[in-house]
């Protein structure tokens, strides 16, 4: 018995240790971090002119239409083999690039994760969209996820963004709002906020469209919005 206590007491230190290694670890960016712009945008933007803006969730490439994902009352932590997220990832680039947006705006993009078997989706989405400025910003990046059972794993995950027009920011940084106030601070008051499939535009754009793109929820769980804006 005091062997089985010994060895029990071990595990659950060791236990105890890993966890704790991996929060530490676990990415938490500063107020403001500075993004690595690639590329060049190749066009032009003028007042006056007419934005095209796409945004999209595109559930890591691997919650198509097959994804029964257990966060989503499912039972699947692995929801697509290797060749279904190549799949959806292909059809998302090409379904983009089809309706031809000045910006591009992606969520849920990995790089480098166990859940979409490390294929770097930066990389193959980027091929659809030469002649843009490109930023990439880490919103969840984690060594290893050890829920469930099977564990997530490693996370390196975030937000794309391609622009054909010079637009790109070079920082992320919290949004300050005036939803409640001028002077609102969203990221300090102790809530979050979300413009899920949706956009939060400034006082300088007038937007003429507004339009969810249904792509039956095929290639992930989330349909694109498309947003059309005039700068005033």
């Amino acid at each position: 018995m005091k062997l089985f206590l010994k060895v029990l007491c071990i595990i659950l230190l060791l236990a105890c240790v890993f966890l704790s290694a991996v929060t530490a670890l676990e990415y938490r960016p500063e107020a403001t971090e500075a993004l690595t712009v690639n590329g060049a945008a190749d066009g032009a933007l003028r007042e006056g002119d007419s934005l095209r803006v796409l945004s999209w969730n595109i559930g890591y490439g691997a919650l198509g239409n097959n994804a029964d994902f257990f966060m989503d009352g499912g039972k699947m932590v692995d929801t697509a083999d290797e060749g279904r997220v190549w799949q959806n990832i292909e059809s998302i680039a090409g379904f983009a690039a089809s309706v031809e947006p000045d910006v591009l705006l992606l969520q849920e993009a990995d790089r480098d994760s166990t859940r979409s078997h490390h294929i770097d989706e930066t990389a193959a989405l980027a091929e659809a969209f030469p002649g843009t400025a490109r930023t990439f910003a880490n919103n969840f990046k984690v060594a290893f996820v050890p829920y469930p059972l099977p564990p997530i794993g490693k996370v390196d995950s975030g937000l794309l963004m391609d622009a054909s027009v010079p637009t790109c920011r070079s920082l992320d940084q919290p949004y300050i709002g005036t939803h409640r106030g001028p002077d609102h601070d969203f990221a300090s008051d102790g809530f979050q906020y979300y413009a899920i499939d949706g956009f939060i535009v400034s006082d300088n754009v007038t937007v003429t469209r507004l339009e969810t793109l249904d792509q039956a929820f095929v290639a992930t769980d989330h349909n694109p919005v498309m947003l059309e804006a005039v700068l005033n």
